[in-house]
């Protein structure tokens, strides 16, 4: 018996919709992209709040059950306390949730 391969981006069980289309379903919000473009990148951010980069990785992707952009409360936190021992890094302005301009 030969196994069929599934040809890149098919749909399969275990891949959710918005993995398999992740060019065109963009999270609708950009505070986490500006504020992770402001510590200088995922990884800097990770390592100066203590996460994992795929922790936040995740903030920056769609759906329902993921944060669609949003910085979660707790690592808002977190954030706001390293960026004050930095020497305040973040405004009220920084937090402001921006949607994103529909293309």
């Amino acid at each position: 018996m030969t196994r069929k391969s599934i040809p890149r981006g098919a749909a399969t069980r275990e891949q959710p919709f918005a993995w398999r289309c992740n060019r065109k379903h963009v999270a609708r919000y950009r505070q986490a992209e500006h504020i992770i473009a402001l510590f200088g990148g995922p990884a800097l951010l990770a390592d100066a709040i203590g996460v994992d980069v795929s922790t936040v990785y995740r903030w920056t992707m769609p759906g329902e059950s993921r944060p669609d952009g949003i910085i979660p409360r707790g690592a808002a936190a977190r954030i706001s306390a390293c960026a004050r021992h930095r020497g305040g890094l973040l405004s009220a302005e920084d937090w402001a949730l921006k949607p994103r301009a529909e293309a």
